[in-house]
């Protein structure tokens, strides 16, 4: 990582997964070693999150929301509720947001 980069688009702002990651760092979360890693996925599961959001946003003004994709974080949450990942892979989004809650 070698120290927060300003944002050349607007200045005065660190990108979302360093600003992030430096807190995880200063936290003793993140090993340093592991901080380039841990910027890279964070800021893919940021462009995940944000993707879905508009999608959701665009979808809510049409009337409904249809999930369709399942995060590597929701992966990780239906692991934690027992599921393999075979089960997981099977799954529609709409199912696994379901199990996970996101959506009734």
């Amino acid at each position: 990582m070698g120290g927060l980069k300003l944002n050349d688009e607007k200045p005065n702002m660190v990108p979302a997964g360093e600003f992030i990651v430096g807190t995880l760092l200063h936290a003793g979360v993140v090993k340093p070693e592991d901080a380039e890693l841990a910027v890279k996925i964070v800021e893919e599961e940021l462009t995940v999150w944000l993707a879905i959001k508009n999608f959701d946003d665009a979808a809510a003004k049409k009337g409904g929301k249809v999930p369709f994709m399942i995060t590597q974080a929701q992966r990780e949450a239906l692991r934690q509720k027992g599921f393999e990942d075979d089960q997981i892979a099977d799954m529609t989004p709409e199912k696994a947001h379901r199990l996970l809650g996101l959506v009734k």
